[in-house]
């Protein structure tokens, strides 16, 4: 995988893809037949748009040396880009329509401009709100405060005191047991394998607006996340960006955490022998769930002296025992969130492990469980009756910014000169549609 992208290298995607949606807006309005004042108002829009999105880029670009701990997600940014989207496709289909038909009906054809004047005017309005919301960005003097910006209100309101910075809010859930060394003890005893490096990584390789169209616009991610009880497998093949994804939807059920909300992740890999046993990711769990509420702790320690009798040997916790506490520590709490990537990478033991989650997840009422897997039969003869299921493949539309930004970046570097605007959207367009759904950051 290569770098992900910067706040300022995603800002300078959607300015490439203002860029483009000002040419074609200008075409129309130069060239449609029922094209009116209105549209020649949605092309200033969308170039004074563009204007303050540049200035916004050179802003992100030179405060990117700064130290952040804050993760805010950049919600103006993709509602702008949405808006720019929504311009674009209808334009495309418009486009081409007109040019779908023989050579010898084209006389009798004419570009239509394929918005109503009230939509017209409603996109005009979005790319001035817009323009307004990131002007305001344009005054922040650091990168933090330039990400909170960016961000949702109700992010920034749950971000206060740096809550939303994921390290921090990670803290602030163990800080809820008081640790000393005889706690430190029983916690290493169960906990066989970290799954907390694998989180930080999927989230470095993400960029500011990557799984946003999951987190904030699927239905079906939504309803699992506002629904008690429910269970959701996410599905797509090697490439499509799923452990990026799922340090995505972590990260989203983290906002929620509190002391009747209890979160746990883990991620098999399949460079780690270890990570794979079904053991270690129920003890991995287990040690999750009893980190944040006093009560559970009691439990995890409970369980830590039957295995460890002063008077006898100690014996290794077992699969069944290990579900068993995970029910009852999840009893403890009014709501549950399990995610768990790369059940597909425990190899001949995927099944099994398809098999206890499901289990689980249909035994602990409080329990949400999101799983990521590629789509093997092991895994979907477990989950498919009773899981709610979206299939991923790298999103259209985070390939596009991306593609968007490397091509702007290279503008910028003198590495790429193309005097056509038309061969520029040609090659955008290849290398989208070259990608087939496999992720390219």
């Amino acid at each position: 995988m290569s770098d992900p992208l910067s706040i300022a290298a995603s800002v300078t995607g959607i300015v490439s893809l203002s860029a483009a949606v000002f040419q074609q807006v200008t075409k129309f309005a130069k060239e449609a037949k029922n094209a009116e004042k209105n549209v020649k108002e949605l092309a200033s829009q969308t170039r004074n748009l563009s204007g303050v999105l540049q200035n916004l880029a050179l802003l992100a670009s030179s405060l990117e040396d700064q130290d952040s701990a804050t993760t805010f997600r950049a919600h103006h940014l993709y509602a702008c880009s949405n808006t720019l989207y929504k311009v674009e496709e209808r334009l495309k289909k418009a486009n081409d329509d007109f040019h779908s038909g023989s050579k010898a009906k084209a006389v009798l054809r004419s570009l239509k401009w394929p918005f109503s004047a009230d939509e017209t005017k409603s996109l005009s309005a979005e790319m001035a709100t817009h323009r307004s919301t990131l002007e305001l960005a344009l005054s922040a003097e650091t990168l933090d405060k330039l990400l909170q910006s960016l961000a949702s209100q109700d992010e920034i309101k749950a971000g206060l005191g740096l809550l939303s910075c994921k390290v921090d809010r990670i803290n602030e859930i163990q800080s809820r047991v008081e640790m000393d060394d005889r706690r430190r003890k029983v916690v290493n005893f169960f906990l066989k394998v970290n799954p907390q490096p694998n989180f930080q990584t999927s989230m470095r390789l993400r960029q500011p607006l990557t799984g946003l169209w999951l987190t904030e616009s699927n239905q079906t991610y939504q309803k699992w996340r506002d629904i008690p009880s429910s269970s959701l497998w996410l599905s797509g093949i090697p490439g499509a960006g799923k452990t990026v994804l799922c340090g995505v939807v972590i990260d989203d059920v983290l906002q929620m955490s509190n002391e009747s909300t209890a979160v746990a992740f883990y991620f098999c890999d399949y460079k780690n022998h270890d990570s794979q046993q079904l053991v270690n990711i129920l003890g991995a769990i287990a040690v999750q769930l009893s980190q944040q509420n006093e009560e559970a702790f009691s439990l995890l320690e409970d369980q830590f002296t039957l295995l460890n009798p002063s008077g006898g040997l100690p014996k290794e916790p077992e699969a069944k025992m290990l579900m068993d506490l995970i029910s009852r520590l999840s009893s403890l709490y009014e709501k549950v969130f399990l995610v768990v990537d790369g059940v597909d990478e425990c190899g001949a033991g995927m099944g099994e492990v398809a098999a206890e989650l499901r289990q689980l997840s249909e035994g602990c009422r409080p329990l949400s469980l999101a799983i990521f897997s590629r789509d093997e039969q092991e895994i979907n003869e477990e989950v498919s009756e009773n899981f709610a299921h979206i299939e991923i493949a790298a999103h259209s539309k985070d390939i596009d910014l991306y593609v968007c930004a490397e091509m702007g970046k290279r503008r910028q570097l003198k590495k790429m000169r193309l005097q056509s605007p038309d061969l520029a959207e040609e090659i955008r367009e290849k290398l989208v549609n070259g990608a087939q759904g496999i992720s390219m950051a």
